[in-house]
């Protein structure tokens, strides 16, 4: 009676293997979305350390004119 509801093995099996597919498939979505991210965060901040240079030079370059005038 109790054997009847277990599953035989290549149900089980079938079970198994589109487990670790989906498994792997999140994990690879998830380090594609990593990948991305760490991307977009980097160039968001180069943008950033370019910007502020650009700004900071600027700055220098108005005080050494005002000192020099």
């Amino acid at each position: 009676m109790f054997r009847e509801k277990i599953p035989n093995k290549s149900f089980r099996r079938y079970i198994t293997v589109w487990m670790l597919i989906f498994a792997f498939i999140i994990i690879i979505l998830f380090g594609i979305f990593l990948f991305i991210f760490r991307n977009f965060q980097q160039n968001i901040r180069s943008k950033a350390y370019r910007r502020n240079t650009h700004i900071a030079g600027t700055l220098f370059d108005d005080s050494i004119a005002e000192s020099e005038s």
